[in-house]
């Protein structure tokens, strides 16, 4: 009962007076009362982050630090706190975590549960301010929409147009049996979003114009069918792989780290990844180039689409996510307020692209497409970018 009261409070809320608001009273006054009485609740004598729940109150409950945590952060008063202090206060809602994990109180343990996506925001919040912003500021804002920050003469990046032939990708559609839970999964997660993930498979189709004697792996697949299909269209063999994949090969499915796969040496000739290189965390996007390339056969290709450039870089993640490990030095922290359980998806700058990217392709060679007519494919669709690789 006594942890219960911590994290709750034992005793109804006392009315609290405040002076009266008026119609004249500006929100800036607003703003300064309520920072006023929440850090009047801040339990000096305790680690930063402590908040009682009312004046009269005892000890810190959990709540009042949550709440805390989300009011300081609406009102951008995270900012004026300490790198120290925003440590301690994130490690002290974060033993929350550690004690939910241990609860074995059949009262506790529901409770937890609840508070747990509230605990993992107000941690956000706290330790790593963000720009919020949604799916559509860059996606349909001007400047993300062509994208064109990159230039030959400024930043030695070879591109080349790409026209999206429209009928061909509707024939495609047509005739390619996608299953219907695929199409569904992708459809329930956001209006016609399978529509841009067969525009992927529809483009690397097309640039990497698969044959009988192809051996091809679909790098990052999870549920993608188009290992199947592109085997079943070609006749070739075509593999699947994921870390979430039972570990070795199974059948077409391979369960590796697709940075160190242990495969052998020439294993393909093909490798795609659609919608999939962006969530290589920390430099794993950089460490999957040379295992690409170990993999490929001499002529081999590998294709990545959509490469997601943007005018400045940064990583965007979901408010809900669990971020442990996940690094930002070549990026601004982002957050995705429609993919709330996102960890990492990385969009690059010009520059970043260069030092991450074009910089170690080693002896592979590559082209960045643009694909300027994407939106005659589709209104929804957003495939600006690809890059193709050749060994």
């Amino acid at each position: 009962m006594n942890l219960i009261k911590r994290l709750f409070g034992g005793n109804p809320l006392p009315r609290t007076e405040f002076p009266p608001l008026t119609g004249d009273t500006g929100i800036n006054e607003i703003r300064k009362r309520t920072l006023e009485y929440i850090e009047s609740m801040r339990v000096k004598n305790a680690p930063y982050g402590s908040y009682k729940y009312s004046g009269s109150a005892a000890k810190p409950v959990l709540y009042a630090s949550l709440y805390a945590a989300l009011t300081r952060s609406l009102y951008r008063d995270v900012d004026s706190l300490t790198p120290a202090q925003k440590t301690g206060w994130a490690g002290y809602i974060n033993l929350w975590n550690t004690i939910s994990m241990n609860a074995k109180n059949k009262i506790l343990r529901p409770a937890f549960s609840k508070l747990k996506k509230l605990i993992n925001l107000s941690i956000r919040l706290i330790s790593k301010p963000a720009i919020a912003l949604n799916i559509t500021d860059y996606f349909l804002n001007p400047l993300s929409l062509r994208q064109s920050d990159i230039k030959e003469t400024d930043a030695g990046i070879k591109v080349e147009n790409y026209s999206i032939n429209p009928e061909a990708f509707n024939e495609y559609l047509r005739k390619t049996p996608y299953p219907q839970d695929y199409i569904d999964g992708y459809n329930n997660f956001k209006k016609d979003c399978f529509i841009e993930k067969a525009l992927e498979h529809f483009i690397a189709e097309e640039m990497l114009k698969f044959s009988r004697e192809d051996i091809y792996a679909d790098v990052a697949a999870c549920n993608s069918p188009v290992a199947d299909i592109v085997s079943k269209k070609y006749g070739c063999k075509s593999y699947r792989i994921d870390q979430s994949y039972k570990s070795g090969i199974n059948g077409s499915e391979i369960g590796a780290d697709a940075t160190d796969t242990k495969l052998p040496a020439g294993f393909c000739s093909k490798i795609s990844l659609h919608c999939a290189y962006e969530e290589f965390e920390n430099d794993n996007d950089i460490k999957l180039i040379p295992e690409m390339y170990r993999l490929l056969k001499p002529g081999g290709k590998a294709i990545i689409l959509p490469l997601y450039i943007h005018h400045f870089p940064f990583i965007d993640s979901g408010p809900f996510s669990d971020l442990s490990g996940v690094k930002y030095e070549d990026g601004k922290r982002v957050w995705r307020t429609d993919c709330r359980g996102l960890r990492c998806s990385r969009k690059y700058s010009v520059e970043t692209l260069k030092k991450r990217i074009i910089n170690n392709l080693g002896d592979f060679k590559y082209k960045v497409y643009f694909a300027g007519n994407v939106k005659e494919a589709n209104p929804v669709c957003y495939c600006n970018f690809v890059l193709l690789l050749e060994k």
